[in-house]
């Protein structure tokens, strides 16, 4: 037999009422269930919640972050400035300096290549300078020899003697010159007696001689000349005063005089440019000259 069923309104209140009254049964227990799944709906929005709001929260730090640092570079703008205009400052100045090392660079090599310019000229001047003083000083050379300097006679033999010379010619030149003024001059003998005081007849040799050396040059050919006539006079003397005038007077004419005197005895036949034979004569010839027991004093 079948059990009558109840109308489904009417279980539900029954079973409404069944549990009311268990909470009015159990109030404090109930109280305990409802708190604990308050606390944890409030778990589970709180949850939410912070799901929701964190990005939000991230974002204000961020930001709050950010102002901070933007605050920080605005404090430090000016000091950032100071750095950038002294970072833009030394590289300017780094390429000024390359600039500058670059120019120096230039001016140095063209200082060298000026150098060098300039070292070539002063070769060249040099070279200039070397001639134009050979001719100056063989110009003089001529000047002198025809001032009736020795020194000069001498220096126109030595270039004579060099046939490589450039003013091997000329020198020769000048010396055929020397010899042929020199062979048309008129000798004549002066009044010594009158003109420098001493009388070369009655004049001792010593006399003599202090009166060659104390007198002006144009006066010595004559006084030589006037020496080697005195045949009162040892011969060996009188040649040795004709050697050593050779050897050491500073005039051509004087030392002419010397030459042709010399010869009269030596009778070699040699002009001024044959000086030195001689030299080389009384050198070979001296002891036949010298007086018994003296020893030859050249």
């Amino acid at each position: 037999m079948k059990k009558d069923r109840k109308p489904v309104g009417k279980r539900v209140h029954e079973k409404a009422n069944r549990v009311l009254a268990w909470f009015r049964n159990n109030a404090i227990v109930a109280l305990i269930i409802a708190f604990m799944g308050g606390i944890i709906l409030i778990g589970k929005t709180a949850e939410n919640v912070m799901k929701i709001i964190s990005p939000f929260f991230r974002a204000s730090t961020e930001a709050s972050q950010v102002a901070e640092i933007r605050k920080d570079v605005e404090r430090q703008r000016d000091a950032i400035g100071v750095i950038e205009r002294d970072a833009n400052a030394a590289h300017a100045r780094i390429e000024e300096a390359s600039r500058i090392s670059k120019i120096a660079q230039e001016k140095a090599e063209d200082v060298v290549r000026r150098s060098d310019e300039i070292q070539q000229l002063a070769n060249k001047a040099a070279s200039a300078v070397e001639t134009i003083r050979t001719t100056s000083d063989f110009s003089f050379v001529l000047a002198k020899a025809s001032a009736d300097d020795r020194e000069a006679f001498d220096d126109l033999m030595a270039i004579f003697d060099q046939p490589n010379h450039k003013f091997q010619a000329l020198a020769q030149s000048a010396l055929l010159r020397i010899v042929g003024e020199d062979g048309s001059k008129l000798q004549f003998e002066p009044d010594l007696k009158k003109n420098v005081g001493v009388d070369p007849a009655t004049a001792d040799f010593a006399e003599m001689k202090e009166i060659f050396d104390s007198q002006p040059m144009f006066d010595k050919p004559a006084i030589l000349r006037a020496i080697w006539k005195q045949e009162r006079f040892p011969k060996y003397d009188r040649l040795t005063f004709l050697r050593n005038v050779i050897a050491k007077t500073p005039s051509i004419s004087v030392l002419s005089a010397a030459c042709r005197a010399m010869d009269g005895e030596a009778k070699i036949h040699k002009n001024v440019i044959g000086y030195r034979n001689y030299l080389e004569w009384w050198a070979e010839h001296i002891r036949d000259y010298t007086p018994a027991g003296d020893s030859p004093h050249p």
